[in-house]
């Protein structure tokens, strides 16, 4: 279940402008970015594609891709539907440090059933990246349209590097 929270509306409308915005903006650099060649080598590098299991507050996972660019941009691309279009995709942040740890921020928009939107999603992860796997964790808010803020939610993802 998700835990609600009021929330101005002026600020509600100035974060889903935001929002917007920063979509449109990493669209733009992440349309110009090839992902770099995934790590050959298992050394522990997170750029690449990578199948990936969430769970949120401990309930049935859901598989995403995320792509990790070179350029330090990331986007998220959610569950696919019969036609295997992606739910939404989301773009985000990320950084990484030797030992394979990493962290990330990512924004995407969260849809009903039927492609109303909901609200849009803020997630924060820290991980541990090895070989061809990865396991991180984090919390996510989702920013809905009437104003309100449900979380934090606890989110924990498991990855496998795919050759996307």
């Amino acid at each position: 279940m998700l835990t609600t929270h009021s929330r101005p509306r002026g600020a509600a409308m100035w974060l889903r402008r935001a929002a917007v915005a920063l979509l449109l903006s990493a669209g733009v650099i992440a349309a110009a970015a090839q992902p770099a060649a995934a790590d050959a080598g298992g050394t522990g590098s997170i750029v690449g594609h990578w199948a990936t299991a969430v769970t949120i507050n401990g309930g049935a996972p859901s598989t995403v891709e995320l792509i990790f660019f070179s350029s330090h941009v990331m986007e998220i691309e959610g569950p696919t539907n019969a036609n295997g279009d992606p739910a939404y995709v989301g773009l985000g942040l990320w950084s990484q440090t030797s030992g394979g740890a990493f962290s990330f921020q990512v924004v995407h928009p969260l849809p009903d059933a039927n492609g109303n939107l909901l609200g849009f999603i803020h997630g924060t992860q820290q991980g541990q990246v090895s070989g061809d796997t990865f396991s991180s964790s984090g919390l996510a808010y989702l920013y809905q349209t009437d104003g309100t803020v449900a979380g934090p939610n606890s989110v924990t993802m498991t990855g496998v590097r795919n050759a996307g």
